[in-house]
């Protein structure tokens, strides 16, 4: 242990007992930051930089990608190449004890700089954040996974994607620093040991079943190094905090094995968190890989009613709800989210729980903030759009409802919205997944009176398959074809950022939204996932007299080859979109997808 403990990491303004750590892998996309400000605080986040090895120089240490002008590191002269190779004496492996040592208010930096190292540099911490962002690091410098789960996402993907996307990661400090979940097969006891002394909490855990003989069948390994419990018990023992996660294959790990795994989890609370059931995820790539299927409309109502019983259970002995259904789970199976109070602090809304219910409950009270800024103005809304009925949001593969429906039940064309009061004219079309373009059409249609025509494009994913309905695993030649396959897109085209890689912005195909700008002859913009960014931008594109006396967000820009992007107002989050391995893809469904995608392990 280092001779001075920090506090807690993330003790401060933001989540209190965690770090306020969000970014990317580089290269390990789904949309994520590739490098972010380093500190504990609401502005400040932390990204991952693993050790790498170069020949005749330190293979320690964390290389800087940004200073922050006008903070302690800028005014110590740290620049962006410089790695930081030990802080007070303490040599550095990754950012992670970057973050350990670094917690002092005066810090000794031994910094390497073109392959020299300089006079150790002095820094006197004023506030949480030191201005210094770290270099994300290599797909090869990050712990890959070494199961062959029976469901990984990764080996569903095709041919000829960005070479990143099939990278699987199972690293306990991805983890730590980004919520990714990780199985435990590999954990030596030198990790394990970090983790206690370091303190890493709190930790996201695949354990998918707790019967040996079924986890060692889902994960691929062999009996021993699928053993969960042990390794969980340990952990507990020391405190440290973990997120379950249950990715359920029908016929494997459900009935009677899923009750058994999440009351086998029980003795362990409180230092068990959460259990996250989220359902396995196929695409039409499953040549020559084990036979699954995917959850029942009918299997998803059954298992909805069991789970509401244990929640109730675990409410009056526990005092909190423990297991949690993923947002998917209640749209196949027809039935609304639950409200914002079943979700209590939405601990693992970035797996896919609570995402639905967070969005439109923004999105409406957004809306209700909304005050008229003059003739012709959106008003506020009307009432929380109702969309509990099954025919609202039917479940993926069922009948066609009419002409102009195709087979899962959302139309091909988009849905009309309101209607155009005053000129100037204006429309804009807003691009989602099939999944949620029943419930966005209906999110959409609380908007009284909007100022312009809205309408929503459910997009299909070719790419994928039918299977795959959440926005952000749309592929830009699936937004660009189905686009075109439209009359009139409008003045404008809103898409939600989850389906670009931040740092690039470029698709999962590598195509760009200027791509699509120039392809469709119309203005593309990105925007947040969140509610309030969507009804900015709706605002914005349809009455722009009115967001003009709006402030905009500093993440705004426009005209840049048509495509404009839009931040709108931040929601608060406990943890951001983490990244790694293409899953669960958390909250890759983001904000118009609503939901995680398929986990990988």
């Amino acid at each position: 242990m280092a001779p001075h403990t920090p506090p807690p990491l993330g003790s401060g303004p933001g989540d209190p007992g965690r770090c306020s750590i969000s970014g990317s892998v580089a290269g390990l996309d789904t949309g994520r930051r590739t490098a972010t400000t380093l500190g504990c605080g609401p502005a400040a986040e932390a990204a991952s930089s693993v050790s790498r090895s170069r020949k005749g120089t330190a293979t320690e240490g964390v290389v800087i990608a940004s200073v922050e002008p006008r903070t302690p590191a800028a005014r110590a002269g740290l620049s962006a190449g410089d790695r930081i190779v030990a802080v007070n004496g303490q040599t550095l492996r990754d950012a992670i004890d970057f973050q350990f040592h670094a917690a002092d208010d005066r810090l000794e930096l031994l910094v390497e700089r073109d392959q020299a190292l300089l006079p150790p540099i002095a820094l006197t911490r004023r506030g949480p954040d030191l201005g210094v962002t770290l270099a994300a690091p290599r797909p090869g410098e990050i712990a890959t996974c070494a199961n062959k789960c029976v469901f990984c996402f990764v080996h569903q993907l095709p041919r000829g994607l960005r070479k990143s996307l099939y990278v699987k990661d199972d690293d306990y400090r991805l983890s730590f620093l980004h919520g990714n979940y990780i199985t435990l097969s590999d954990l030596d006891e030198t990790a394990l040991a970090r983790i206690v002394e370091q303190r890493l909490s709190p930790l996201y855990i695949s354990v998918h079943a707790t019967d040996p003989a079924l986890r060692h069948r889902l994960l691929g390994r062999p009996r021993h190094s699928a053993e969960i419990l042990p390794r969980m018990e340990r952990l507990a023992k020391a405190a440290i905090r973990m997120h379950a996660q249950i990715v359920l294959c029908p016929d494997l790990n459900d009935g009677e094995q899923l009750r058994r795994t999440v009351f086998d989890l029980v003795p362990l609370h409180p230092h068990v968190t959460t259990v996250a059931v989220v359902p396995v995820g196929l695409t039409r790539h499953r040549q020559r890989l084990p036979a699954l299927r995917t959850l029942t409309a009918g299997e998803a109502r059954s298992l909805i009613h069991v789970v509401e019983g244990w929640q109730r259970h675990f409410l009056a002995t526990l005092d909190t709800r423990f297991v949690f259904l993923a947002d998917e789970i209640y749209l196949l199976a027809g039935r609304d989210v639950p409200s914002s109070d079943a979700y209590e602090d939405f601990p693992v809304e970035e797996d896919g729980i609570g995402l639905v219910r967070r969005f439109e409950d923004e999105f409406v009270r957004a809306c209700r903030r909304a005050k008229s800024g003059g003739r012709g103005a959106p008003r506020l809304c009307r009432v929380r759009p109702r969309t509990t009925d099954a025919s609202a949001h039917p479940p993926r593969g069922a009948p066609s409802a009419g002409p102009g429906e195709h087979e899962g039940g959302v139309s091909p064309l988009r849905t009309s919205v309101g209607g155009i009061d005053s000129p100037p004219m204006k429309s804009v079309t807003i691009v989602t997944g099939e999944m949620y373009g029943p419930r966005m059409a209906a999110l959409v249609a609380a908007l009284d009176e909007p100022r312009g025509r809205v309408t929503v494009a459910p997009v299909p994913n070719e790419l994928f398959g039918p299977g795959i309905g959440v926005a952000g695993l749309l592929s830009g030649r699936d937004i660009q074809r189905h686009l075109a396959s439209l009359d009139g897109l409008g003045d404008e085209v809103l898409v939600p950022s989850i389906t670009v890689r931040d740092g690039d912005g470029v698709f999962l195909d590598d195509l760009t939204p200027a791509d699509l700008a120039r392809d469709l002859g119309v203005s593309i913009t990105l925007v947040e996932p969140t509610g309030a960014a969507l009804l900015h931008a709706i605002q914005h594109a349809v009455a722009p007299r009115v967001t003009e006396e709006r402030p905009r967000s500093s993440g705004a820009r426009r005209g840049l080859g048509g495509v404009g992007a839009m931040s709108g107002p931040p929601a608060k989050r406990e943890s951001e979109e983490r990244p790694g391995s293409p899953g669960p893809l958390p909250s890759v469904g983001g904000v118009w997808g609503a939901m995680s995608g398929p986990p990988t392990r």
